[in-house]
């Protein structure tokens, strides 16, 4: 009897194996997200945690799902073609992607992880930097390996196909029952969890209405009050502060009839931290907001500046382009009569992902999914692309002249008999740097570095492998933008004085912290806290000051809270006076210390364990790593000790010269420390 022949291949002879593979895609896509995960648990209480986690499965299904047709419908139109070489493509093709993306993701989450692990810092030590950067280069080391993978895969893949057979006629092949059911389950399944996810997001318009006993702000009793924060603004980079490129005219000249603060400095070295002790008052160890995701506690926001504004009679106004910056994430909202944000230049690009995601998960999820992956590399691909072709915008900077249109309406509509207090939060100059014309290249004529996609550093210590000119011009750009947001500061107080506000008006302008450029240390946030991330401008207008004052005092943002309700003449209850960490800044001691701290990697509701804290005392700076140090930082030493007017890049260790001021700095930090619950 002659044998039967082999059953005939097709293109979805391996749907249950390629279901199975495809399935798994849920658990990869999320692997490279692990490290802002691992934060998300580390802030998030549980309800709000698992909605985040039942988001990103939601968002994760979907991709692994449009994944899974796409690579059907590919093998399918191969296989038709009547070609052998085309139809094993068409065989291999729904494998090889499911494996690809799997294999990428795999790539991916061992680089963050390795890099946490101090895999790089161990090179260091054993090959030295120099071998190390010359060995790395720019290249992404996961970049390298995966090009490695994707090679190794393909070819095994080939020659599977091959033993396989490609005589299959996929177009004679119907879809398969199974597979008709299960891509209709899954489809009903993710848009029944979007519906039943969708209703738990909090409402835009969450404020209570304003109680009918506040008193009413009248005019000539209290002051307008304009607070402007300035995303990324290092005082290191102002020409106000006698920095050579004249990067701040505008600022220079609102100095002339007002106080500038030469020694004044961020509570933390990045946003979410930053602005809260802003807001609330306090240092970091005491409102507990810790992490990027965090949302400032609601007995720290019950007693910040808006609500102590906003019992007042003020009308309170917000406009601000960082959402990490936003009433809605510092949990402001009930304080603030009308909050609006400034379009991102990421909506410029239509197709981009936030555009759409907007609509269908959190803010907080979205930064998980935004974190640095190959998807991120991949869409800056396709936003260079975007700007080659006109269809995203060269710079990568929220407009700030259309932030400030919007606070100009929203004075506009506040009624004559009432005070306002206005706060603007504009990005420029964070990354990515590059401002638009006529701005791009005023310091830096080069032609590179001069669009978003890619005018921004490589975070914290990665940036040991970029070369000196790389770190200029990209500092070239970070001046031009800081120029680019002092034209548009400058715009926005004239406009005050053609419309005779700027005389009775108390303003106030900052930043949230600074930005790195030494130390092989780019960027912002992480482990270290250097003078050109801590140091930041700051300069107030009292009302109908003429005059110019430079006080050299140190002060930090914490003060900001009790200075500007004294310069206000509005009244806090008792309770909440003593609980400030600030003090006015007028009134400010000389002997008084500052603090700034990092406790990133620290929940805000269990034990401590790490972090970073420095102390500012005259011109003395103290630094202690608590608990055990990030496996990142390729610093050994426990504490350090610095002169931060003769040595303002942090090069001169004192700590073993100057024992008498390391022990009493030491003793002083270890008491507030233990104060607040963190034992070093």
């Amino acid at each position: 009897m002659p044998a039967a022949d082999p059953p005939t291949k097709t293109a979805w002879h391996r749907w249950p194996s390629l279901s199975i593979a495809h399935a798994c895609l849920c658990i990869a896509f999320p692997l490279e997200a692990l490290p802002n995960i691992r934060s998300l648990l580390m802030t998030a209480t549980w309800p709000k945690g698992a909605v985040i986690l039942a988001e990103l499965g939601l968002l994760f299904g979907i991709l692994a799902l449009l994944l899974m047709a796409v690579s059907a419908v590919l093998s399918l139109a191969l296989s038709a073609i009547p070609s052998k070489a085309a139809q094993r493509i068409g065989l291999m093709l729904p494998r090889l992607i499911s494996r690809i993306v799997i294999g990428l993701a795999l790539v991916q989450a061992l680089k963050m992880w390795l890099y946490d692990l101090g895999f790089k810092k161990w090179l260091h030590e054993w090959l030295g930097k120099d071998s190390v950067n010359s060995l790395l280069g720019h290249a992404n080391p996961a970049a390298v390996a995966a090009v490695l993978v994707l090679t190794i895969l393909m070819v095994a893949e080939w020659r599977r196909s091959k033993k396989d057979g490609a005589d299959a006629n996929a177009c004679a092949a119907a879809l398969p029952r199974g597979m008709q059911i299960q891509l209709g389950v899954m489809t009903i399944a993710l848009v029944a969890c979007w519906a039943i996810l969708r209703p738990l997001h909090p409402p835009e318009d969450n404020r209570p209405p304003r109680q009918e006993s506040a008193p009413s702000a009248a005019r000539s009793g209290h002051p307008d009050v304009v607070l402007i924060t300035i995303d990324t603004f290092s005082a290191r980079h102002a020409s106000l502060y006698g920095y050579p490129r004249d990067t701040t005219p505008s600022l220079v000249q609102l100095a002339q009839g007002a106080d500038t603060f030469t020694h004044f400095f961020s509570n933390s070295n990045f946003t979410t931290v930053s602005v809260a002790s802003i807001l609330s008052g306090q240092r970091p160890w005491r409102h507990r907001t810790f992490q990027l995701l965090a949302n400032q506690p609601e007995a720290s926001a019950q007693r910040s500046m808006l609500a102590a504004f906003h019992a007042a009679g003020y009308r309170t106004l917000a406009v601000s382009s960082n959402p990490w910056a936003s009433p809605e994430h510092q949990t402001q909202r009930p304080y603030v009569d009308v909050s609006q944000a400034v379009p991102s230049w990421e909506g410029a690009c239509h197709w981009d992902l936030n555009t759409w995601l907007e609509n269908w998960i959190a803010p907080q999820t979205r930064e998980i999914v935004n974190a640095d992956s190959f998807w991120k590399l991949a869409k800056t691909r396709l936003i260079a692309q975007g700007i080659r072709s006109g269809q995203c915008p060269v710079s990568g900077h929220p407009a700030p002249g259309a932030g400030f249109e919007i606070a100009r309406k929203l004075l506009d509509e506040t009624p004559a008999s009432q005070a306002s207090f206005l706060w603007v939060h504009l990005s420029p100059p964070h990354d990515p740097y590059a401002a638009p014309p006529p701005f791009v290249g005023l310091f830096d004529p080069r032609p590179t570095a001069r669009t978003m996609a890619d005018s921004s550093p490589v975070y914290h210590y990665l940036t040991a492998a970029d070369a000196a000119r790389q770190k200029d011009r990209l500092e070239g750009r970070y001046d031009e933008a800081i120029r680019f947001i002092d034209h548009h500061v400058g715009e926005f107080l004239q406009w005050l004085k053609d419309s005779g506000r700027f005389d009775n008006s108390i303003i106030v302008i900052t930043a949230d912290h600074g930005e790195s450029f030494n130390h092989d240390y780019g960027g912002h946030g992480g482990p270290e806290l250097l003078d050109e991330i801590i140091r930041i401008p700051l300069v107030i207008k009292k009302p109908q000051q003429r005059n110019a004052s430079v006080i050299d005092t140190n002060g930090e943002q914490a003060d900001l809270l009790p200075t500007l309700a004294t310069l206000a003449g509005i009244s806090r209850p008792a309770s909440q006076r003593q609980e400030d960490e600030g003090q006015d800044l007028y009134q400010r001691q000389p002997d008084a210390p500052v603090f700034t701290m990092n406790f990133e990697q620290q929940r805000a509701d269990g034990p401590w364990t790490t972090g970073d804290v420095a102390m500012i005392l005259g011109d003395w700076k103290y630094v202690a790593a608590i608990g055990a140090a990030s496996p990142a930082t390729p610093q050994l030493q426990r504490e350090r000790l610095f002169r931060i007017d003769e040595d303002p890049n942090d090069l001169n260790d004192l700590a073993a010269s100057a024992p008498a001021q390391l022990a009493t700095m030491r003793a002083a930090t270890q008491d507030q420390l233990k104060r607040h619950n963190a034992h070093p």
